[in-house]
């Protein structure tokens, strides 16, 4: 429910490799809190230019209308508004979607299972995989 014409918003960064657990991977959500949509989304480096890319990737209305809740590293910092970005711990619950989003992706996508076979040997399918996820995730949260 937006309070104010805001719209609250949960970011977190999942860990993954591709090719060999030397190569790692983020894969940076975004997750509006009130119907669990994913919002944002970037597969990539956990530094400044993937919370940027996360930034870019997010629709005018939740940049302008955002009140976005992270558990604090730097690059979120230089990446959202100051005055609209919260930082809380994981025990606040005020990131509790979405840290249960990344236990989804984490059982749904075989590779993100952090000891599996089943990895990603080019950043180009584990981002398609990951958009595809995404795009039935919202659809089944839309339509059903």
């Amino acid at each position: 429910m937006r309070r104010n014409g805001k719209i609250f918003i949960e970011a977190d960064e999942i860990w993954t490799f591709v090719g060999s657990k030397k190569n790692d991977i983020w894969i940076w959500l975004a997750v509006e809190r009130r119907t669990g949509l994913v919002v944002g989304c970037h597969v990539g480096k956990r530094d400044d230019a993937g919370a940027v890319a996360l930034w870019n990737s997010l629709s005018d209305d939740c940049k302008n209308n955002g009140i976005f809740f992270t558990d604090g590293p730097a690059s979120y910092r230089k990446a959202f508004p100051a005055d609209r970005h919260r930082v809380v711990s994981k025990g606040s619950g005020k990131t509790s979607h979405i840290e249960r989003l990344n236990l989804t992706f984490r059982q749904r996508l075989s590779a993100l299972v952090r000891k599996t076979l089943s990895f990603s040997r080019s950043i180009e399918n584990l981002t398609a995989s990951v958009w595809r996820f995404i795009q039935d995730y919202n659809n089944n949260l839309l339509f059903n």
